[in-house]
């Protein structure tokens, strides 16, 4: 009795399985409710890819732990923005659940339209490949003439997938819609095949509270519509610290509680997740683990900068002329005015020719005025030659993604050697760029900016010691004009 309930048990388990291949392969189809897409967009929608310089993360999922033959999930996401408006994305996918195998790949392609320096949107399709395995060779067959189990044979079935997406990125806000399987086929294992338009819908909206703070929050908001008309209603409230760890807390409804953590270390991407049964429809479903895996491959980009510092000793051979320009002009850089007018009296009096009481008259002023120029601070004297440098450096203005200075810019740049010479201070040269773009270029493209401008100023006699460089990286608050934003600053 015991043997024939146990045979009976077995021979539903692979029947179910059978059923969920056969009937529909749709189902198969349907992409697996990863909790990381906080950490990976690309996971929800196609139009994501391109939206950075380079990324690829692999994520592992394994389903119901405690349940037997549950789904195991590996997936790959790589994605890379490629000239100033296109972008390539590759999910590679591969689930394990009893006797059935799915192996699945989609290329994606999205196309950027700018709308303002940091809002864009993307508009993205993906044409996908699947194979179906069912492993019948495994299964325990108990009716000799189910022909479909009892052959002995790994049995396949190949089909085409297609997406399609638009997602808005902005500065703060994020929001998207994707249609998967927006037109499939419908393989079955008896070899015969259909097309068929069956989508689900992803909808997301995100928006980061106290950007580019030291904490930022990030409340998501997502919908899942399924074939059946169902939808999977989630939340999820995100905490950024420091810009490279996160934190998230969230709920799915009709199942339960979600939480996701993610590090940014150096160029690796680490994330975990995990999700627990807590609706009295999940309860016995227990809990799901994800761990996340990337590389992020922008940062690449910043081997050129030790080139450039290299290039500082051959820019100063001159110690002693410039220590000697310095001398002769370290007078007072905000009293320049002044000492004209007392260059003058001297040369007003002996047209008068009134000479043993206005020498007495003059020594004294010239004693009195000499002390003023004296009781200004280095300090004073280093934030009065940034009030007549930042002026000017507002008029310098790099064209969009180049550090190199104009014919324009270069006058420019003489005028603020000149100011600079008036006091021996040390400057530090801030490089700013627009918010077009990807952060990770534009925060080295910046500090490319700033290293120009200061080799050009050590050109004009500047000591290379007195400079250093700082990178602002994109931003939209040095001037309301976009293009504006390319320049750079002294900082004070």
């Amino acid at each position: 009795m015991i043997k024939n309930i146990k045979m009976k048990t077995i021979f539903k388990t692979y029947v179910f399985a059978l059923i969920a291949s056969t009937a529909g392969i749709v189902n198969a189809q349907q992409t697996s409710l990863f909790n990381t897409y906080a950490l990976d967009p690309l996971q929800l929608n196609i139009a994501y890819s391109g939206a950075k310089c380079g990324v690829a993360n692999l994520h592992y999922r394994t389903q119901w732990i405690g349940m037997q033959e549950t789904p195991k999930v590996f997936q790959l996401n790589a994605h890379s923005a490629f000239g100033k408006s296109h972008g390539l994305g590759l999910r590679i996918n591969s689930q394990n659940m009893g006797l059935l195998n799915q192996l699945g790949a989609t290329v994606g392609y999205s196309h950027r339209f700018t709308l303002k320096d940091s809002t864009k949107l993307h508009v993205g399709i993906g044409l996908g490949w699947s194979q179906v395995t069912l492993q019948s060779q495994k299964s325990i067959v108990i009716d000799d003439d189910d022909v479909t189990l009892n052959n002995n044979v790994a049995q396949k079935a190949n089909g085409f997938d297609s997406e399609f997406g638009v997602m808005y990125i902005g500065n703060k806000l994020m929001a998207g819609i994707s249609a998967l399987h927006l037109y499939n086929s419908n393989p079955q294992f008896s070899g015969t095949s259909s097309v068929k338009s069956l989508p689900q819908l992803n909808t997301q909206v995100s928006y980061v509270f106290f950007k580019n703070e030291k904490v930022e929050l990030e409340p998501w908001l997502l919908n899942r519509i399924t074939i059946k008309g169902d939808n999977v209603i989630e939340g999820m409230l995100k905490a950024n610290f420091l810009k490279h760890y996160s934190a998230a807390i969230g709920y799915r409804a009709n199942y339960g509680l979600l939480v996701t953590l993610g590090a940014r270390i150096s160029n690796i991407n680490i994330g975990y997740s995990f999700d627990y049964g807590a609706n009295k429809n999940a309860a016995n479903l227990g809990t799901s683990h994800q761990v996340m895996l990337g590389f992020n491959f922008c940062k690449k980009a910043k081997s050129p900068e030790p080139e450039k510092v290299a290039e500082q000793p051959t820019v100063t051979p001159a110690p002693e002329e410039i220590k000697e320009v310095v001398k002769t002009e370290s007078v007072v850089p905000e009293e320049i005015k002044q000492i004209p007018e007392i260059k003058e009296v001297p040369k007003t009096e002996p047209v008068v020719e009134v000479k043993p009481e206005p020498v007495v008259e003059i020594k004294p002023e010239a004693i009195k005025e000499e002390p003023k120029a004296d009781m200004i601070s280095p300090e004073q004297m280093r934030k009065a030659a940034i009030q007549q440098i930042n002026p000017i450096a507002r008029l310098i203005i790099f064209s969009i993604n180049s550090n190199t200075i104009s014919p324009e810019n270069e006058v420019l740049i003489k005028q603020v050697a000149e100011v600079m010479k008036k006091s021996d201070a040390k400057f530090n040269l801030i490089g700013y760029a627009s918010m077009e773009g990807p952060p990770e270029v534009n925060q080295l493209l910046s500090l490319r900016r700033a290293e120009a401008i200061r080799q050009m100023l050590i050109k004009n006699g500047i000591a290379a010691s007195r400079l250093s460089i700082k990178s602002g990286g994109a931003t939209s608050s040095v001037h309301e004009v976009s293009e504006k934003n390319r320049t750079f600053r002294v900082e004070e």
